[in-house]
């Protein structure tokens, strides 16, 4: 996870993204998965410059304000919600409601395996103004939720996903 806020700051630097576009948000609560799609819930603020976030009851919506190209990462902590089953988890974004193709992650437990994981996506393309992009995920078996860790008093705390867009 370092390595990934790493390399999302280095991206910030090298783009020279402090005066284009850019947003990072994140969550401190579990999600659980269900069969079908659901929106991720975005609820923490980061850093929003030149962007929109619109938070709602079923999830988060980021609306780009300026045309361009937009490198966009996140990146879900899941967990396996009884050890003892197996389940599966997949993310994707969307634009404007409709699936973004290539921009899927899944990860499916099985009932012997380590019960957490970290994914990592990571889509580039096109938005228009007022475009709205979402992160969508969905579960088989329903046994998968985005996990949120409390660090303790020595630790930092642990989201349940991190989420990067940037204007290139």
């Amino acid at each position: 996870m370092k390595k990934l806020l790493a390399l999302a700051g280095s991206m910030f630097l090298l783009t020279g993204c402090f005066t284009k576009p850019h947003a990072q948000l994140s969550s401190r609560i579990d999600q659980l998965s269900a069969e079908s799609k659901q929106v991720i819930h975005l609820e923490l603020d980061g850093v929003v410059h030149g962007m929109t976030i619109e938070k709602g009851e079923f999830g988060a919506e980021i609306h780009a304000d300026t045309p361009g190209t937009y490198l966009v990462t996140y990146s879900p902590q899941i967990a396996l919600v009884d050890e003892k089953k197996r389940g599966c988890f997949i993310a994707w974004l969307s634009i404007n409601g409709k699936d973004v193709e290539d921009s899927g992650v899944k990860h499916c437990f099985a009932p012997s395996e380590e019960t957490t994981a970290v994914l990592v996506g990571q889509w580039a393309g096109n938005l228009e103004s007022g475009d709205d992009l979402q992160i969508m995920f969905s579960g088989f078996n329903t046994k998968t939720k985005f996990y949120a860790r409390d660090g303790g008093r020595r630790q930092v705390n642990i989201p349940s996903v991190l989420f990067t867009v940037v204007q290139l």
